[in-house]
């Protein structure tokens, strides 16, 4: 089964499990977005702001791709370098 959190991005494809084509979310200002339910199943949150996001887990950062960039709740953890 492909990713629920998938988009189709006639400018650039990132294609994810099953040719669903996975969310770029690089750079995205997520700041107080609800996550509660997004799935983020190999989403590429690089460089994103996450501060007050949500319902965001750490369950759910483990399956996105994270690059050091991204700047992450207190408390959760995308890769060793990631902002807080």
């Amino acid at each position: 089964m492909g990713p629920d959190f998938a988009v189709r991005d006639s400018t650039k494809r990132t294609f994810g499990m099953r040719g669903w084509v996975v969310a770029s979310l690089r750079g995205a200002d997520l700041r107080g977005a609800y996550m509660r339910l997004a799935k983020l199943d190999d989403a590429d949150l690089s460089d994103a702001n996450l501060v007050g996001a949500e319902g965001l887990t750490q369950a759910q950062l483990d399956q996105a791709r994270c690059s050091s960039g991204a700047t992450l709740p207190d408390g959760l953890m995308g890769v060793q370098h990631a902002k807080r």
